[in-house]
C-alpha cells in the first residue's frame, strides 16, 4: 500500500513538472507573438508615411512634389548629415539702420530733394535704389556717370546718352581702365528694368573695388525710354 502511494506521488510530481513546462512555453510563445505584432505594426505605420520609403538599410525621403529625393542610412547618427539637392536661399534681413535710411530716402524723394545721393555709403546695403526722378536729377547734375550693365551688344545698339558699358563679366582690369571717368562721380548702374539684377551685380562689384558713391536705377533702360529721355546709338 505504501509503495502504491509513493508511486502515485511520484507520478503527480512529474505531471506538475510537465504542466509547468507547458505553461512556461505558452507564456514564452505569447510574449514572442506580442513583440512580433508590435514590430509589424510599427513597420506598417512607417511605410504609410507619404514622404518616406523604408528599405532594409535606409530611408528614402522626398518632398511633396517628389522632385527632391534623399536616401539616408537607418543609423540615427547619419541624420544630422542630411543635405537636400536643392538648397534654400536665405535672404538676409536688412538692419534697423538700413530700414531707417530707406524711409528717409523715400521721404526725400517725395520732396524732390535728392541731395542725399551725393553722400558716400559705407556698405552694400546702403547703395541707393533710385527711381526715374532721382535718376534724371543725377543725370542733369553733371556729377553722375551712368553705367550700362547690359551686354556690350545691347549697349552698342542703344544706351542712355553719355553712359559707359560695364557688363557683369567685366574684369577688374577693364574697370580700372575707366577709373578716370569714374573718379569723383556718382556711379549710377542700370540694366533692362524692374526684375533685372545685372545693375545690382555691377554696383556690388564697384563697391568691392573701393567706390563709395553708387546708386542703382532699378527702372533702367525701359523706364528711361518710356520718358523719352536722351539716348544714343
Amino acid at each position: 500500500m505504501k509503495k502504491k502511494i509513493k508511486k502515485t506521488k511520484k507520478q503527480v510530481n512529474i505531471l506538475i513538472i510537465i504542466i509547468s513546462i507547458i505553461i512556461f512555453l505558452i507564456i514564452l510563445l505569447f510574449t514572442f507573438f506580442k513583440l512580433s505584432k508590435i514590430q509589424i505594426k510599427n513597420y506598417i505605420n512607417i511605410s504609410k508615411q507619404p514622404n518616406s520609403i523604408v528599405t532594409q538599410k535606409s530611408f528614402v525621403i522626398t518632398n511633396e512634389s517628389g522632385s527632391i529625393k534623399k536616401e539616408i542610412p537607418i543609423n540615427p547618427a547619419s541624420v544630422g548629415d542630411i543635405k537636400f539637392e536643392s538648397p534654400v536661399n536665405v535672404t538676409p534681413r536688412p538692419t534697423f539702420t538700413h530700414v531707417i535710411k530707406i524711409i528717409q530716402n523715400e521721404e526725400a524723394d517725395k520732396d524732390n530733394n535728392f541731395n542725399y545721393l551725393f553722400k558716400a555709403i559705407n556698405s552694400k546695403d546702403e547703395i541707393y535704389k533710385i527711381e526715374i526722378d532721382a535718376a534724371k536729377f543725377l543725370y542733369d547734375s553733371g556729377r553722375a556717370v551712368f553705367i550700362d550693365a547690359r551686354s556690350r551688344v545691347e549697349y552698342n545698339e542703344s544706351h542712355i546718352k553719355g553712359s559707359i558699358s560695364i557688363p557683369t563679366n567685366a574684369t577688374p582690369e577693364e574697370i580700372n581702365d575707366l577709373k578716370n571717368k569714374l573718379k569723383g562721380k556718382i556711379l549710377v548702374t542700370y540694366c533692362h528694368g524692374i526684375g533685372c539684377h545685372l545693375s545690382d551685380k555691377v554696383a556690388y562689384k564697384l563697391f568691392d573695388m573701393g567706390y563709395r558713391n553708387i546708386a542703382i536705377f532699378f527702372g533702367g533702360w525701359n523706364k528711361w525710354n518710356e520718358y523719352n529721355y536722351p539716348v544714343e546709338k
